[in-house]
């Protein structure tokens, strides 16, 4: 089962939209940062980048003449139907040299989905798991899915591993029994080859790609949120997000329709990224809540990255931009990065009286796994939830919050 909660920081509060381990990989100096790199082109020389005194602009980035506009169609011509996703994660880290350590100390096997009378620790043996044991990095955990899969008649497995900048690491495993794959249940994944006016997909790469660089150098860039948007305390960063804002707005409909219709997961996620600087818009807010269930992972994580700053301004005024029903959804995917970035929406939506009900309803179930969890900075999201809807405090005490909420 899962060892008592050890405490340790995420950087994800430090850096939105990158994946808790791809930022601790990435602080190491791995070839993770290089797999989270878009696959747009980048097409400047970042570290040469400067904003012009008076100009929301930065020199060379863009060619001024080249943005433009274009009319999205009609909100009906989206297909919006939904298709089950079966595949097996094996968790597969990065390969390759940097790494600063060949081995980490396995700390906690956390297990969510498990059919009841089932134990994390006979999953964790199927695996072939040892708390106390080492973990290297690049661990894929090879044929452990399989096992898993056969032994508990599973209709999905995944297994997430975690490795931190101390020598420790973490297993999470997800699996689905074949009379819940509902909750594998996401949207089609879009056809279409979007075509656009401006190169701000490019732009956006080459800011992801300026963050990865920083954080392989051993930086870790703050971000904060200032009115409805993120901003970052980097220098560099920070004229591309003058840059973001004063420019994606003018260019919604050509961003919403990639979020929504591209083929590319590389593009759709740049059109999330950027739309999380267009302030206040109802069309905008309805894109991203939509792309919550996109069928890849980093695609639905950069889009509630987005609307976290957006709930969180709402949320002052008693308000809420989107339904708590898509981010519940989201909670239940079985993806570690998924839960991360539901229970963020959830603990900001959480500080609207009226949606606690039907948060504490849909969410309760996930968010009493994540409080067993061996990893602090999880059972501390799922606290945060729980005490936002409830009023109460009981800390991890995963038994008393059963009682309160009735499981």
């Amino acid at each position: 089962m899962n060892i008592a909660p050890t405490a340790h920081s995420s950087l994800l509060s430090r850096s939105p939209a990158l994946p808790v381990g791809t930022l601790l990989l990435c602080a190491l100096g791995t070839a993770a940062c290089q797999q989270h790199s878009p696959t747009i082109p980048d097409p400047v020389d970042v570290s040469a980048t400067r904003v012009r005194a008076g100009s929301s602009g930065l020199d060379g980035l863009f060619d001024a003449e080249a943005w433009g506009r274009s009319r999205l169609p009609e909100p009906a011509a989206v297909d919006r139907r939904e298709a089950v996703i079966l595949v097996d994660n094996n968790g597969q880290a990065g390969e390759g040299p940097g790494y600063q350590r060949a081995d980490y100390v396995l700390m906690g096997i956390d297990c969510f989905g498990l059919r009841r009378g089932e134990l994390c620790d006979e999953i964790g043996a199927r695996a072939g798991l040892e708390l106390g044991k080492p973990l290297p990095m690049g661990w894929t955990g090879r044929g452990a899915a399989e096992r898993i899969r056969d032994g508990g008649q599973y209709v999905y497995v995944a297994l997430s591993p975690h490795f931190s900048a101390d020598g420790m690491a973490w297993v999470t495993v997800d699996v689905v029994a074949r009379e819940e794959r509902d909750r594998l249940s996401v949207n089609m994944p879009p056809t279409e080859t979007t075509v656009i006016s401006s190169n701000l997909l490019q732009v956006y790469g080459s800011f992801s790609n300026l963050r990865v660089q920083l954080l392989r150098s051993g930086l870790a860039p703050a971000f904060r949120i200032e009115g409805d948007t993120w901003e970052p305390d980097e220098p560099r960063l920070a004229a591309f997000a003058a840059l973001f804002r004063a420019e994606v707005p003018r260019n919604r409909d050509d961003l919403i329709k990639v979020l929504l219709r591209d083929r590319e997961p590389s593009r759709r996620r740049a059109a999330a990224g950027l739309l999380g600087y267009d302030r206040r818009d109802d069309a905008t807010a309805d894109a991203l809540e939509l792309a919550l269930l996109d069928p890849d992972v980093n695609v639905r994580q950069e889009a509630a990255t987005a609307l976290t700053p957006r709930l969180h301004h709402a949320a002052t005024a008693g308000a809420s931009v989107i339904a708590v029903g898509p981010v519940a959804r989201l909670l239940k995917l079985p993806t570690a990065t998924d839960r991360t970035s539901a229970a963020a929406l959830l603990a900001e939506m959480a500080l609207v009286p009226s949606l606690r009900p039907q948060i504490r309803q849909d969410a309760a179930p996930v968010l009493l796994q994540m409080l067993r969890s061996s990893r602090g900075n999880v059972v501390d999201q799922a606290v945060m939830v729980l005490e936002r809807t409830s009023g109460e405090s009981w800390g991890n005490d995963a038994e008393r919050w059963a009682e309160v909420l009735g499981q």
